[in-house]
């Protein structure tokens, strides 16, 4: 037999408890479950998810300049400082997507725990904090290549991936001057990417097939500044500025590799008969991207909101054990807003992203429309609790060059609690 030797590869007590039992118990699906199904989440550290939460996705993607007590903003810390009460989110992704290519098509479903945090005022006007999970990245494809060969019959090469970064982040804003304040944001980034290659033959006993497996786990934190300063107009109109910074980060990482040949019985079972190579937690950096937001928001007392931001990320610097990612640098645009009744807000959004994607020289764009509500006081309770439901409808990369084309339909689920809690009841 032969063996193939290379590789190509005061509140209510009792609901802020649920609620919060709830986010705690759905952080397993976090870390266990993949939020993407695409095959473009190879590359990097994967497809780099949407960082506001579901009222800032549904208007557009716009959170560096935005300004709610309501909700919170995880991407600016110095807003938080405006908020004073305590209030708490949790949201749920789901994703549809259409994968096309000029010879073939595909669908998948993906749906996973979006986020949940917790923000509160330490001292009121001056100081607020918040803390809470999400994902930054997740990998998730698997792909089949059917490969017909004169000498060795039919051979099916795999790509797979799965898992994907998480962070817990813990963000201050303290108020500098009345319409000033800054933050600071603290995340511990951590999770393991693993991406598969392997090479089944389909004629029998004459060849060994092969997988290699390359698992990268990192832990450790990040840290960026921000700035928040608005301007109050006449007639209850307010024009606000954000801006947020990234410190450079290097992630301590551990890098674990297998490679072996296999055969698989009747039953279907995996028989390894040798292994090629072997690396056990040898330890690297990932350098990330530093990024840069800023935004502004025109708003007129809680009625009406209409906003802008520009991302901008280097990915051009990113490498994962010193070796670099081919990774060009990229940025978006958002515009989006907010119309507000008495117990109901419509929001929707255009946003346009330069992906870090350059293959086969073609440049990978995706541009989505947004659209949601959010129904405010729906429940006759204390506190009063906001359900929030945030469309984004769009399209990625292109046919051109035998590259693929993705149509997507992304939900989020989000629910808001926002009240005046851990305040002693006091009587006459």
């Amino acid at each position: 037999m032969k063996f193939l030797n290379s590789i190509s590869i005061s509140c209510n007590k009792q609901l802020f408890l649920l609620l919060l039992s709830i986010s705690v118990l759905q952080t397993h699906f976090l870390i266990a479950q993949t939020g993407s199904v695409s095959p473009y989440s190879r590359y990097g550290i994967g497809e780099i998810k949407s960082q506001g939460f579901s009222h800032h996705r549904a208007a557009g993607g716009i959170v560096n300049a935005w300004d709610d007590q309501k909700h919170i903003n995880p991407v600016n810390s110095a807003t938080l400082v405006y908020d004073t009460t305590v209030t708490f989110e949790v949201g749920l992704d789901v994703e549809w997507v259409n994968i096309s290519s000029k010879t073939s098509q595909a669908q998948a479903t993906s749906g996973t725990f979006g986020y949940f945090a917790l923000a509160f005022p330490v001292i009121k006007h001056k100081w607020s904090s918040s803390f809470g999970l999400q994902p930054l990245s997740s990998t998730g494809y698997n792909v089949t290549v059917n490969n017909s060969d004169s000498n060795v019959g039919e051979v099916d090469f795999i790509y797979e991936g799965k898992g994907g970064f998480n962070k817990f982040f813990f963000n201050n804003g303290i108020k500098i001057l009345p319409n000033l304040s800054v933050g600071l944001s603290t995340y511990f980034l951590f999770g393991t990417i693993e991406n598969i290659k392997s090479i089944e033959f389909q004629s029998g006993d004459n060849y060994f097939n092969s997988r290699y497996i390359d698992a990268l786990t990192a832990n450790d934190f990040q840290f960026d500044a921000s700035i928040y300063y608005f301007k109050n107009l006449s007639n209850n109109r307010k024009l606000s500025f954000g801006a947020v910074a990234s410190i450079p980060t290097q992630l301590t990482a551990r890098q674990n590799v297998y490679w072996y040949n296999y055969t698989t019985s009747v039953f279907g079972v995996e028989i390894i008969k040798d292994s090629v190579l072997t690396i056990n937690d040898e330890k690297g950096k990932i350098t990330l991207p530093a990024y840069y937001r800023f935004g502004v928001m025109y708003s007129v007392a809680d009625k009406f909101k209409l906003g802008a931001d520009f991302n901008y990320l280097n990915w051009s610097s990113f490498e994962k054990f010193g070796v670099k990612d081919s990774l060009s640098n990229s940025y978006s645009v958002h515009l989006g807003g907010e119309y507000a009744r008495e117990r109901i807000r419509f929001m929707a959004g255009l946003q346009y992203s330069k992906t870090f994607l350059d293959l086969r020289e073609q440049h990978l764009d995706d541009m989505s429309f947004t659209f949601g509500i959010s129904l405010v006081k729906l429940f006759s309770i204390r506190p009063p609790v906001f359900v929030n439901l945030a469309i984004e409808v769009g399209q990625r990369g292109t046919e051109d060059a035998n590259l693929i084309k993705e149509q997507y339909t992304k939900f989020t689920f989000g629910v808001t609690v926002s009240d005046i809690w851990f305040i002693r009841p006091k009587y006459d």
